[in-house]
């Protein structure tokens, strides 16, 4: 999934993945995206006293500020057929 999604971004269009997975850091760089790992994600926003990390809040897809929705695109596309 998050490698088709790279590839449908635009040409040029900066991107970041946070991915521990090395498979999947080779095949979006291959497209074109940068990539950081996970832990230095979270070391740094740990760093910075990022809300998640000290406690202050339990819902890390708030912290990212995704819907409270974890479905994903395709699983709404699905939901709606």
């Amino acid at each position: 999934m998050i490698r088709d999604e790279v590839r449908r971004l635009p040409a040029g269009r900066a991107v970041v993945v946070v991915s521990n997975d090395a498979e999947i850091g080779a095949d979006v760089k291959a497209l074109g995206a940068n990539t950081v790992p996970g832990n230095t994600v979270l070391a740094l926003l740990s760093r910075a006293g990022a809300p998640a990390l000290t406690g202050e809040l339990h819902d890390p897809w708030r912290l990212a500020g995704a819907p409270r929705s974890r479905a994903g695109p395709d699983d709404q596309r699905q939901s709606a057929i």
